[in-house]
């Protein structure tokens, strides 16, 4: 950094203003510090390669955008689904805008929104500079990015709805980009706000479940509006414009405005915390390494699990490897097991709507199933941490592997009661029940096997030259390593499909139980599938890798030869 600094002549001119005027300093030093880093850092970047990422994204992205559009057809909407639209959506997406002002509070009490630089940290905020002048830039691109990425959501969301909505395309897109947009500043302002008071985390956590309890009295009816009804109306102005829904863009940009000189008394701790964590966790982005992530994400958020269980299970009788992954579930702190039981919920819930006729909602579903997976197989995710200390276990890595699953298995298969009652308060039919339970169950069970060959994959090894997929060509290796990624969620998705059979089984009149039962034994036998190749696995590679060396080997000799 004093290098850098050196080169750019800017401690000069530093070092002349701090003598002029100790106090303050001007914005356009900073600004030209960062712009010279930025300058050197780019020196050596492969423009080529980085061009390339973003067309395997595209791709990637575009292709996902087209396949959820064919699920949701170009039938038009009912006149009956039109009207419950114009009379839920309101609160439907002001709860969505809580939803992310609470989550932004629990962000900012942690240190958020914002990651420094190390060198912003150590050197731009111990020097006689107020810190407005280092934080407050980094924050409001940390806005632009949060924004952009909320309205690109927005935009897409717009485009899929609009092929069964009433309206123009361009409209729907506009407006839910508009929503989108609205949503990420809520956020932002939370997080801002929350740091810059610096609210605990439990005052943080408080304030959000009111905002999210009176957003949902007002989804239920009991209040007349809730706090962001606003913004879930301007999502639907392509059906009805009502000129008071710019009041929301009004208020969030000034309460943004007004949140701005908080960063003044962002903590310093705080922040060289997250930026240490933040820049492991990008690496770890880089390398496709999802366990690593979840980790550094726990640290971000100071979750730890229990130092005591739950409840001991004593000296119950068992197979030792189930009680060592009983006791791992049952050191979840309170707030991963909340988390999950909402994962539960949102996917229930997803389902319903996936159930009415929105049938991109699947792949809602199969990504909260997921999520709930990755928490659940703890216990496999600990033991392949550790593969010194398997290998010393006199039993096959893959065995062992498969008896740790089990107590996650069952841990999958409670959370379908929540998720089954969620869609049970939506559709209160006696057969909502059955119905959930019989699909239920299998989708997450096979959300639990997409996690587990997630979990077992790990993070790709480039300098593995045995590994799978190791001797394609570089353009077909790339598409290789994004299907690699996408595998085991789309497995977890696969899974919340036959909702759509007994769906369209329904509307024909045919028996919907009978069609969930034949859905459920498929997901199942998919799941066991993924339970099987656990313990297969090893055996598999181990051949692969004597394969590839005996055919390397006679390469070799017919040159010699």
């Amino acid at each position: 950094m004093v290098g850098l600094v050196e080169r750019s002549g800017a401690a000069r001119r530093i070092r002349s203003f701090v003598t002029a005027s100790p106090t303050t300093a001007p914005a356009d030093v900073v600004a030209e510090l960062r712009r010279t880093r930025r300058k050197h850092r780019t020196e050596d970047v492969e423009w080529f390669d980085l061009a390339y990422r973003v067309y395997l994204v595209a791709i990637v992205v575009g292709s996902l955008v087209w396949w959820i559009s064919g699920f949701l057809g170009e039938a038009p909407i009912t006149d009956a689904g039109l009207t419950d639209l114009r009379r839920w959506a309101p609160a439907a997406g002001g709860l969505l805008v809580a939803l992310a002002f609470a989550l932004g509070l629990r962000s900012g009490a942690r240190g958020g929104p914002i990651a420094l630089e190390e060198a912003d940290v150590r050197h731009l905020l111990l020097a006689p500079i107020p810190h407005g002048v280092v934080l407050r830039p980094p924050t409001i691109q940390r806005t632009r990015s949060i924004v952009a990425a909320a309205t690109g959501t927005g935009a897409v969301a717009g485009q899929l709805l609009a092929r069964r909505l009433p309206g123009t395309a361009w409209s729907w897109v506009a407006s839910l980009a508009a929503a989108g947009a609205l949503i990420g500043i809520a956020y932002c302002i939370a997080a801002i706000s929350a740091h810059g008071l610096r609210l605990t985390e439990l005052v943080a956590t408080g304030i959000g479940a009111v905002a999210i309890a009176l957003q949902v009295l007002a989804l239920q009816g009991t209040l007349p509006a809730g706090p962001f009804d606003t913004v879930g109306s301007l999502a639907i102005w392509p059906l009805r414009v009502r000129p008071i829904d710019l009041a929301a863009v009004v208020v969030l940009v000034g309460a943004f405005l007004a949140a701005l000189p908080l960063t003044e008394r962002f903590s310093l701790e705080a922040l060289l915390r997250r930026t240490a964590l933040v820049a492991q966790l990008r690496f770890a982005v880089t390398m496709q390494d999802l366990r690593t992530v979840m980790l550094l994400r726990r640290q971000l958020s100071l979750e730890a699990c229990r130092e005591e269980p739950w409840f001991s299970l004593g000296r119950s009788r068992g197979p030792n490897i189930w009680k060592r992954s009983m006791r791992c579930l049952l050191r979840f702190p309170a707030r991963r097991l909340i988390r999950m039981v909402g994962l539960s919920v949102a996917a229930g819930l997803a389902a319903v709507a996936e159930y009415r006729g929105w049938g991109a909602m699947f792949v809602v579903a199969g990504l909260a199933t997921f999520l709930v997976g990755l928490e659940a197989v703890e216990p496999l995710a600990q033991e392949i941490d550790h593969p010194d200390l398997t290998e010393s276990f006199p039993i096959e890595p893959g065995r062992l592997h498969q008896r740790l699953l089990l107590p996650s298995a069952l841990l999958l298969a409670l959370l379908a009661v929540p998720a089954t009652l969620a869609a049970f308060a939506l559709e209160p039919a006696p057969s909502t029940l059955l119905v959930g339970l019989i699909l239920g169950i299998p989708a997450f069970l096979v959300g639990g096997a997409g996690a587990t060959l997630n979990a077992i994959g790990g993070a790709p090894n480039p300098s593995d030259t045995q590994a799978e997929g190791a001797f394609l060509p570089p353009e077909v290796a790339g598409m290789h390593l994004v299907f690699r990624m996408v595998r085991p969620p789309l497995i977890a998705c696969l899974g919340t499909l036959p909702v759509l059979l007994v769906a369209r089984a329904v509307d024909r009149g045919d028996d919907g139980i009978a069609m969930a039962v034949r859905g459920g034994i498929a997901v199942l036998l998919l799941a066991g599938a993924v339970f099987w190749w656990v313990e297969r696995r090893v055996a598999f590679f181990t051949w692969w890798r004597s394969t590839m060396s005996e055919a390397k080997q006679s390469r070799e000799q017919r040159g010699i030869s």
